[in-house]
């Protein structure tokens, strides 16, 4: 699934086939033969080169890979087998590339947030899960989100968020529902607070390619922009594998803070 990832990351900005040619260099163009097209192994085997050009393979291929490996495997420690694990392996490896398609070209495509909405909404009747009403309630916090950029929009003239954010919102919240999706929100803008300041301190690449805003087509990221999409992506991995401590700790605070009953 991480070497399949990979080919998502590549092409899809490309606007290329998924399926279609098989794996190859791309730049020799030598079809990858299947010995040297093993996850891990093959990478470390090839000291991350090319066989045949011995052009050197990105970094960011192992560690997809290993990426997916240690996601797959926590979510097994936490879910078990059961219809939960089934619902969220493919939806978290979706949420991989959006991640990095996001950090490299500033772009959550439609052709994966829509599918994901799809899952989630169809996951959500798989007994033991949320309920539709309940999924469609963890909508509430992609509105949030839809308020919070036209009063960006408003009060600076600039565009702040791209509808991207806002669509990849909306799936994880028919995905985990209200609770957990204002609490994602929570985490996702928290850790993307610190992520922003070190952005500011420090320099940060143009994006490669134009993101879609919720104003217009054509919006491009100012320098030193953060992409929103991975700290969403983070805060959904963080309260699906370790709810005690994304979610209910929290809401307990916020709780003997405010008074309220417990």
């Amino acid at each position: 699934m991480g070497s399949f990832l990979n080919v998502v990351i590549l092409r899809l900005p490309e606007g290329l086939s998924i399926v279609r040619p098989r794996s190859r260099c791309p730049r020799c163009l030598t079809p990858i033969a299947w010995y040297d097209n093993l996850p891990l192994v093959s990478y470390l085997w090839l000291r991350g080169r090319c066989r045949h050009c011995a052009c050197r393979i990105p970094l960011r291929y192992l560690l997809i890979e290993v990426l997916t490996t240690l996601l797959f495997g926590a979510l097994y420690v936490r879910l078990g087998w059961s219809f939960e694990l089934l619902f969220w392996l493919p939806l978290a490896a979706a949420l991989l590339a959006l991640a990095f398609l996001d950090i490299h070209h500033f772009w959550v495509p439609d052709v994966i947030t829509f599918p994901a909405m799809a899952w989630a909404l169809l996951g959500s009747m798989i007994p033991g899960r949320l309920g539709i009403l309940a999924a469609l309630a963890g909508l509430a916090p992609a509105v949030m989100l839809v308020a919070v950029a036209w009063g960006f929009k408003l009060v600076t003239h600039r565009e702040g968020m791209g509808a991207g954010d806002i669509k990849l919102m909306a799936a994880l919240g028919l995905a985990v529902g209200l609770r957990d999706g204002m609490s994602l929100i929570l985490w996702a803008a928290t850790q993307g607070t610190f992520v922003g300041l070190g952005l500011l301190l420090g320099a940060q690449a143009q994006p490669t390619a134009k993101a879609t805003s919720l104003f217009d087509d054509g919006w491009t990221p100012p320098p030193r922009a953060m992409p929103f999409g991975p700290m969403l992506v983070l805060a959904t991995y963080e309260i699906v594998l370790y709810p005690d401590v994304f979610v209910v700790w929290p809401g307990r605070l916020i709780a003997l803070i405010a008074g309220w009953p417990q």
